[in-house]
């Protein structure tokens, strides 16, 4: 058995580009409004508003064995949505 790796609340832009190339089970999810996404974000990046966050746990599920990073503009979105994540 495998153990869960630990959850990192913040974390600084540079690690987030370093991870991009390092690791191919990357998932940046932007939990901010389709208009917000829209204007601005991270290439590769996937849109899920916080609102709309409960209609995709099961796709959200699939990808528990993969790394997923929650963005927003201030962090307080993307910890409402860490809180949500469905539990093994």
């Amino acid at each position: 058995m495998t153990s869960a790796s630990p959850t990192i609340t913040t974390l600084e832009p540079g690690t987030l580009c370093q991870w991009t190339t390092e690791h191919e089970d990357l998932v940046i999810i932007d939990v901010r409004s389709a208009v917000e996404f829209a204007s601005l974000h991270i290439a590769g990046s996937y849109n899920v508003p916080l609102p709309l966050l409960s209609e995709h746990t099961a796709d959200l599920a699939a990808r528990l064995g993969e790394r997923v990073v929650l963005v927003c503009q201030s962090g307080a979105r993307a910890e409402q949505a860490r809180q949500r994540r469905p539990m093994k």
